[in-house]
């Protein structure tokens, strides 16, 4: 386990923790300082030993080991508490200026959860980090953009976004500017009130003689100079009156110096005076060898008026007509506003208002801070990018890359796209991959590494990104040219196989029980004499049309033939697979079937098939049926003697009631007309939920109609309905809707 030691001031260096002996602590190493320094960590049983801390604030105990205690608190510290578990530290102590103690950290671990913990990418997966107990993208800028840590970006004034692992100002609050170009301290700058950025970056107050403020974005003299004053009330040309020396301004700014007749003006230290000199010319030196010997209209040490000296800011001055004029800028610097008592007041290298140019200002369209570098406009913007950076005299161009949706200057002017495969693009300002090839996707978003997923073969993304291979009743899931051919649980099948977009449904199909996908997919029950198919198990077990059986019933992957047997005639299948007419009557075949009743057993025209046991019986030839002692029998029976006479016997049973036809399978006496085991036939079964009427299977409610969808029973006909479809005798709605 790593503890995070934190120093007030020069942090000792932890070279290791060793298992049974105790790090000492470290003690703060400035008298001045409040804070103590940290403990070092126990393990096994000793315990670490706080530092001593120099002022008030209680040192950090040490952690302590699995079983030992913390650590000994230093001056103005206090003893740790006992480590409940291995690396817990406890952080108690009082402190000396009576301050609130530091509860204990029960935590599991010793780093402190502050956002300026070193992050932890253990288990968040790729461009994720752990910042405490979350996993966060490691471009969340509340977070912190670099991948090593959890600090956030909080610059003043500036909201923010990650780029290339690093905080990058996205837009100023309003009045708020970044004119140093550094994200480190945000939108540094209050254009309102900064001097050196008045109204905006690089525009600063210089105003001649004068203290210069900024008010509201307008510069503005907060105070002149000892001997100046703001005569004309213009704060662009300063404090622009030497009132000390100017006979037009004397003093004060109203009051003007009057010669006599024939001589000319002085001032002194604020006092009129006057010498007798012509005009334009003035005895500055005060050396009467020389007389009047200063051309006032020319002499920039002495223009307008003796000692008004012409220096300019930033300029060579000249004196013209009596006023100071700049005759050459110096120092690159420009004179923009055309005052000449300020000088070249203009760095076009910084000005945004005169960015490498007079008068060319740097735009402000989709943007909230613009500032000139070397006399480049650059821009903070709002939606675009600010890429290009033509210099003067070309205008400027302020935002004008789209970098939402640019390869090239994707989220950030110079973020270039790349992949390893696919096509890069740019959507919302991220990049991403805009086609990959192939069969190939780029299912994790991450443009780093690509088109990584083959949309063929994968199982969590087959024929589509996150198009998973269902697991209904799948056995094990598999995916082949972008469609899921899963194997599948024993009783389903994989019969649908949707291609994407649409979603995989598994194993969707029950082979156990569907008529269309009997025992594997594709497997049909046969319509063939079939009155209403049936699948069991895998098996077509379907209804048939009376004098037919199904009597084969072949498994898959065999095709399905219906029902193929002809049971009106075969003495072993009479009217059913099953019942064999041979084993009842005599004459040693027994009873024949069809002869002349259809699907009936009977004798044939032959008496010796009607006597069993020494009867004497005998075939009526009309109907098949046999006649013991004048009584005639029913279908199936034959005559048994017992005791004296003969009487008719099913199965060497007694007769049958009235209606009723002896059977062999199922054996016993049996209602054809109203049997559902045995309607119409001997063993012939009618479908689950069907009832026999005249020898008729019919539907007996809305739901036994139902063989995989739902239908409607009309009781009067006992016909199914399947939709608008009205069934056949016998038939019901399968899946689909469709009679069969």
């Amino acid at each position: 386990m790593t503890f995070m030691l934190h120093r007030p001031l020069g942090a000792c260096l932890v070279l290791g923790i060793l298992l049974t002996a105790a790090f000492s602590g470290c003690s703060g190493e400035d008298p001045l300082v409040t804070s103590a320094g940290s403990g070092g960590s126990g393990k096994d049983a000793a315990a670490g030993t706080a530092g001593a801390g120099r002022g008030g604030t209680a040192g950090s105990a040490g952690a302590g080991g699995v079983s030992g205690s913390g650590g000994t608190g230093g001056s103005g510290g206090a003893s740790g508490g006992s480590a409940g578990s291995a690396g817990t530290v406890a952080d108690s102590g009082s402190d000396r200026d009576a301050s609130a103690d530091v509860a204990t950290d029960t935590g599991s671990d010793a780093v402190s959860d502050s956002p300026d913990d070193v992050a932890d990418s253990g288990g968040c997966g790729p461009n994720r980090k752990r910042c405490g107990a979350d996993c966060v993208r490691t471009d969340d800028p509340a977070h912190g953009c670099a991948g090593a840590s959890c600090t956030p970006c909080s610059n003043d004034g500036a909201s923010e976004k990650c780029v290339g692992g690093a905080c990058t100002i996205t837009s100023c609050a309003a009045g708020r500017a970044d004119c140093n170009g550094l994200a480190a301290d945000g939108c540094e700058v209050t254009l309102a009130s900064d001097a050196a950025h008045c109204g905006a970056c690089g525009s600063a107050c210089r105003l001649a003689h004068a203290t210069a403020s900024c008010n509201a974005g307008v510069c503005a003299i907060a105070t002149c100079a000892n001997g100046f004053e703001n005569c004309d009330g213009d704060p662009k040309n300063g404090c622009e009156v030497f009132v000390a020396k100017d006979p037009t301004h004397c003093g004060s700014c109203p009051k003007v110096c009057t010669p006599t007749p024939g001589a000319a003006a002085t001032c002194n230290g604020g006092t009129c005076g006057e010498k007798a000199c012509a005009p334009g010319l003035m005895d500055c030196d005060n050396n009467t060898n020389n007389g009047c010997e200063t051309n006032l209209a020319s002499d920039p040490n002495n223009c307008g008026f003796c000692g008004n000296s012409c220096s300019l800011p930033n300029a060579t001055a000249t004196c013209v007509g009596g006023v100071c004029r700049v005759g050459s800028c110096t120092g690159g610097f420009l004179n923009c506003d055309g005052v000449p008592s300020n000088g070249c007041e203009t760095d076009p290298r910084t000005s945004a208002l005169n960015c490498g140019a007079c008068g060319r200002a740097c735009q402000k369209t989709g943007t909230s801070s613009v500032r000139c570098e070397a006399g480049t406009c650059r821009a903070v913007c709002d939606t675009r990018g600010d890429c290009r950076h033509p210099a003067a005299p070309a205008a400027d161009d302020a935002c004008e890359t789209a970098i939402l949706g640019d390869v090239r200057n994707c989220g950030a002017c110079g973020n270039v796209c790349t992949t390893p495969s696919g096509t890069p693009a740019c959507n919302a300002g991220k990049c991403a991959i805009g086609n990959c090839p192939g069969s190939l996707g780029d299912c994790d978003g991450e443009i780093a590494n690509g088109c990584e997923t083959d949309l063929s073969t994968s199982t969590d993304h087959c024929g589509a990104c996150d198009r998973a291979c269902a697991t209904t009743s799948v056995a094990s899931r598999a995916c082949s040219g972008g469609v899921c051919n899963s194997s599948c649980s024993a009783g389903f099948g994989n019969c649908v196989q949707p291609a994407a977009p649409a979603a995989d449904d598994g194993c969707e199909t029950a082979t156990g029980a569907d008529v269309a996908n009997c025992g594997a997919c594709g497997r049909a029950c046969s319509g063939a004499n079939v009155a209403s198919r049936a699948c069991e198990s895998g098996r077509c077990t379907s209804t048939c049309k009376l004098g037919f059986g199904n009597c084969a019933e072949p498994p898959a992957p065999l095709a399905d033939d219906g029902c193929e047997t002809d049971v009106d005639g075969a003495a072993q299948r009479c009217g059913s697979c099953r019942n064999d007419c041979s084993l009842q009557g005599g004459g040693g075949s027994g009873l024949r079937c069809g002869a002349p009743e259809p699907n009936l057993c009977g004798c044939a025209g032959n008496d010796a098939r009607c006597r069993l046991s020494g009867a004497s019986g005998t075939c009526n030839a009309a109907n098949g049926q046999c006649v013991c002692g004048g009584v005639e029998c029913g279908p199936g029976e034959a005559c048994q003697h017992v005791g004296q006479a003969d009487r008719c016997s099913c199965n060497d049973g007694s007769a049958c009631a009235a209606g009723q036809a002896c059977c062999q399978t199922p054996a016993g006496c049996r209602d054809l007309a109203s049997d559902p085991a045995s309607c119409g036939a001997c063993g012939r079964a009618c479908p689950p939920g069907f009832v026999c009427a005249s020898g008729e299977c019919q539907c007996s409610g809305d739901a036994s109609c139902n063989a995989g969808a739902a239908g409607t029973c009309t009781a009067a006909t006992g016909l199914c309905h399947c939709g608008a479809t009205t069934c056949a005798v016998g038939q019901r709605c399968l899946a689909g809707g469709s009679c069969g």
